[in-house]
């Protein structure tokens, strides 16, 4: 897939999941399961994506799926967080 489509898509995927966490505290919470679910889908999908990205610019690297999570899906997140879960993830 297009590099800049892929950024696209991601972007989109992660605008969607912010999208539902909103819709999630309107709604009963017989539904707020099904919104659960479908985040998680649309952040294994994105997950998806990452990886594929990465291992197209890089065939050789094995992959560790929390730091890939970490650093290409988690938008909320500040900086000063992300340095102590990278180092946390690393050890």
């Amino acid at each position: 897939m297009e590099a800049k489509m892929m950024e696209e898509l991601n972007h989109s995927a992660q605008t969607f999941t912010e999208l539902l966490e909103k819709v999630e505290t309107q709604l009963p919470a017989s539904e707020r399961v099904h919104i659960k679910e479908l985040q998680k889908l649309v952040e294994n999908f994105r997950m998806n994506l990452l990886e594929q990205e990465v291992r197209e610019k890089y065939p050789c690297v094995k992959l560790d799926p929390e730091l890939i999570a970490l650093v290409g899906i988690e938008p909320k997140m500040s900086l000063e967080e992300e340095k102590v879960e990278i180092r946390r993830a690393l050890e």
